[in-house]
């Protein structure tokens, strides 16, 4: 969670909602490279430096799409 791979929304009305824990991780300074992550967990031991480069992009891409959500839906 800390890594933002996973976000915690709600769509209620067509309106979109981080819940409190995952609305924190818009500011990227609060998440924790995906690295610390999938270090952890044997199962990814053999993804290589630019896949996980890779991988943290595609995080930080997502998260720019929620923030874009979240400020949309607090216009409605």
């Amino acid at each position: 969670m800390q890594t933002g791979m996973w976000a915690l929304y709600e769509v209620v009305n067509g309106k979109f909602q981080l819940s409190p824990i995952s609305r924190a991780l818009l500011d990227k300074s609060k998440r924790k490279p995906v690295e610390e992550y999938l270090n952890l967990q044997g199962r990814f031991a053999k993804l290589s430096k630019a896949e996980i480069e890779e991988i943290q992009r595609y995080v930080d891409e997502q998260w720019r799409r929620y923030a874009i959500l979240q400020r949309l839906s607090e216009t409605m």
